[in-house]
């Protein structure tokens, strides 16, 4: 092995806050893997979408891994919801939504597409081959616990 395991959500504890009340934080650009859709959360899409996420990120970890690099921890999923102009009374089953990974920049695009042919071989792609790599940068957020 390279080095020690990494924990991108100790690294970034700061971005992390779990306060009682809400507090504003300043986040810097991350990648993540992310799959996005619509529905309630506890759905079949959205639970659909967690299996497929946390699928491709655990292949990609552990092949990382098992190559002789460098390992790291899986993060927690964490969600965006997106009204785009939807009324407040929108019902649950409409909403958008992006599920995210934080995933180490060292992973790419070919570390992706590996562990989509690994799942394929397995017969586990299903709705995995959605789940992309991408950069957020929100900079200034209201972090708050539910």
């Amino acid at each position: 092995m390279t080095n020690a395991k990494i924990d991108l959500y100790k690294l970034h504890k700061d971005e992390y806050v779990t306060p009682k009340k809400p507090v504003l934080i300043q986040t810097k650009p991350a990648q993540y893997l992310a799959i996005g859709g619509q529905g309630a959360p506890g759905s079949e899409p959205f639970c659909a979408a967690i299996g497929a996420l946390y699928s491709v990120a655990f292949t990609i970890k552990m092949t990382h891994k098992f190559a002789g690099k460098q390992d790291y921890a899986v993060c927690k999923l964490e969600g965006q919801w997106f009204p785009d102009g939807l009324p407040a009374e929108t019902p649950i089953e409409q909403w958008r939504w992006k599920l995210l990974i934080r995933t180490p920049d060292f992973i790419g695009e070919a570390e992706r597409q590996d562990a989509f042919a690994t799942l394929r071989k397995k017969g586990k792609s299903g709705i995995a081959d959605e789940a992309n790599l991408e950069t957020i940068d929100e900079g200034t957020c209201i972090q708050i616990l539910h």
